[in-house]
């Protein structure tokens, strides 16, 4: 087992977890927290596609197969950090989930909008990333924890 894992028994908590990753060698430690924060970003990554997939329909299924999740590491200070957004040309995502406002066709028909002599159709968006990072961050947060603590407990004993 690597250096502090003779307290697994007692992790109980997000303090313990961060006690022990702090005991590790530093670029352990940063594998242990992507895997553990690409874990959880695909807890909320598949709650966002089952909410998609029931509010849209499509015919190519481009839409959900764009969601990605993208984990990186701080510039300062450590720490990673995990993302979740789309790839590819599936842009129109954003739109669906905030809403846009329909000007039309027609030249001159943006400039007019911006100076409010149109206002144009507001669109209302139907979310469904926000619900389920709502809906899932409780069991993201236990499973960052257990995939972090799955990691540390397969490291080759020293």
């Amino acid at each position: 087992m690597a250096t502090g894992t003779q307290q697994l028994g007692q992790v109980h908590g997000l303090a313990e977890l961060k006690e022990l990753l702090r005991k590790l060698p530093a670029d352990l430690e940063k594998k242990a927290l992507r895997k553990g924060a690409r874990s959880a970003a695909n807890v909320i990554l598949a709650e966002a596609r089952r909410r998609y997939g029931a509010q849209f329909t499509s015919r190519t299924g481009k839409g959900k197969k764009s969601f990605a999740v993208m984990v990186g590491r701080r510039k300062k200070g450590h720490g990673v950090f995990a993302r979740i957004g789309v790839r590819g040309d599936a842009f129109y995502l954003s739109f669906l989930e905030k809403g846009w406002r329909h000007i039309g066709r027609g030249k001159g028909r943006r400039a007019r909008l911006r100076s409010g002599t149109i206002q144009g159709k507001k669109i209302p968006g139907k979310p469904f990333m926000e619900p389920a990072f709502d809906s899932k961050a409780e069991e993201a947060v236990r499973e960052l924890e257990r995939a972090i603590l799955e990691y540390i407990e397969a490291l080759p004993s020293k």
